[in-house]
């Protein structure tokens, strides 16, 4: 008896390894649907589409020998969140996001260091998706890569290989969001290797490369010691995911400011950049839902 159950329950185990990576499958499909909706100004709410779906659930659920309304249960809490992520594609200049920023400070009580906080972590649990080995975390001295090293503690207290190579480090100031990140990754026992003109990934030996160099804020030509990080990640050879924008490209209008980080999959923060629409950069595209719910719902209304 003792071995058929646990021969049931290794059946069980493998069934439901394949029904999680379906169900990833099918979200990421229905991401893609809603970013083509968003591109095109499409409502998210298929009404008749999702009728016709309700209608072949409860077919497959009766074959399957399975309550229908268990079935329309998992599939209702993934159309609720595919929903809510179509809804926060909707583009918001980079303005209207700093704005955003501002707003969960002074109405909601939310801080900059949180809201940091919030992305970095958002960033680290994509990464952890993307990644089959040992991650190298790129990062500048703004806010973006305050997010960057945010993303690379977390990393680290996960348990994976994480590396950071930081622009200037020694110029982080204590104090600041980015200096105290930093400084936050060196306590945790990362690993740093300073970037420098003569920076080279190629024997690094990583699974992923996170962009954390620039944020959506950039309105200047990429050029010297950057310019170079982001030829190094274009040739690296591995997936690359980017911090909010890829590095190198305008937040608002898509414009590559000299040269811009192709990036394998971007993950936005708090909102949508109207970039995302209309440049070739940001890869899959997916936006971290940091900013607090009562602002989001005003701001999407």
């Amino acid at each position: 008896m003792t071995d058929d159950l646990g021969d049931l329950r290794a059946q069980i185990d493998e069934v439901d390894a394949q029904l999680v990576a379906l169900l990833g499958q099918r979200f990421e499909l229905t991401r893609r649907v809603g970013w083509l909706k968003a591109g095109g100004g499409m409502a998210s709410l298929d009404t008749s589409r999702e009728r016709a779906q309700d209608e072949r659930f409860a077919e497959l659920a009766a074959a399957a020998g399975v309550d229908a309304t268990l079935v329309r249960q998992v599939f209702d809490d993934v159309r609720a969140a595919v929903r809510h992520e179509h809804d926060l594609t909707r583009p918001f200049t980079i303005a209207e996001m700093q704005d955003a920023e501002k707003r969960s400070q002074t109405e909601f009580g939310v801080s900059l260091s949180e809201l940091m906080d919030r992305a970095g972590r958002a960033l680290s649990l994509t990464a952890v998706r993307m990644a089959d080995g040992p991650v190298l975390v790129v990062c500048g001295t703004g806010n973006n890569g305050g997010d960057g090293y945010v993303c690379a503690t977390d990393l680290l207290q996960r348990g994976v290989d994480v590396t950071v190579c930081a622009v200037a480090p020694d110029s982080l100031a204590v104090g600041t969001l980015a200096g105290d990140a930093a400084a936050a990754y060196e306590a945790a026992g990362g690993r740093v290797i300073v970037a420098s003109d003569t920076s080279d990934f190629s024997g690094v030996g990583v699974s992923l490369i996170v962009d954390a160099l620039f944020g959506s804020g950039l309105g200047r030509p990429v050029e010297g010691l950057y310019a170079h990080l982001v030829s190094l990640i274009n040739d690296c050879g591995v997936p690359v995911l980017s911090a909010d924008i890829p590095s190198g490209i305008n937040g608002d209008t898509g414009e590559v400011l000299g040269v811009a980080v192709h990036a394998t999959r971007t993950l936005m923060m708090g909102l949508a950049k109207p970039s995302c629409l209309v440049s070739t950069h940001f890869g899959a595209c997916e936006v971290a839902d940091i900013l607090p719910p009562g602002l989001v719902a005003q701001l999407i209304r």
